[in-house]
């Protein structure tokens, strides 16, 4: 982790800049990653284990929506939404979500090839308390 850090020190800089508090440090709950969504790519309805987090997604990569071409995208119940680099957003990630990128299956074995990522989304996903939640109850 220590090394994997070091190689992003603008992400934990920005991290930190959250606040104190905000982000899910030391809970089984939290997580900090970056998603790569290749173009074909469909991710299931689904909930996250728990109400005690919201999701946050800063969009670091995301394709150009040339005519033609299907932009990815999230619905969360019944609001859809996409991505644009630079803009985040957050979600109840107990709620109910989908992700589509295309339809399913549509990808060129030649856009996944390692290290050829123009064409997917890339999104740096950071795990927040629950705004509701008090402070005795985060660390619970």
């Amino acid at each position: 982790v220590k090394s994997n850090v070091a190689l992003c020190t603008n992400t934990r800089n920005a991290l930190r800049s959250l606040g104190k508090g905000r982000t899910m440090e030391g809970c089984i709950f939290g997580n900090v990653f970056i998603s790569v969504l290749h173009p074909g790519t469909v991710i299931d309805p689904h909930c996250g284990p728990t109400n005690i987090r919201h999701r946050l997604h800063y969009p670091l990569q995301v394709p150009d929506t040339k005519a033609g071409v299907e932009v990815p995208k999230l619905r969360v119940a019944k609001q859809k939404a996409t991505w644009k680099e630079g803009e985040c957003f957050v979600f109840d990630d107990s709620i109910v979500h989908s992700v589509s990128f295309g339809e399913e299956g549509s990808a060129h074995s030649d856009d996944n090839a390692a290290g050829a990522c123009g064409g997917c989304r890339v999104v740096l996903i950071v795990d927040l308390w629950h705004p509701d939640l008090t402070r005795e109850e985060r660390h619970a």
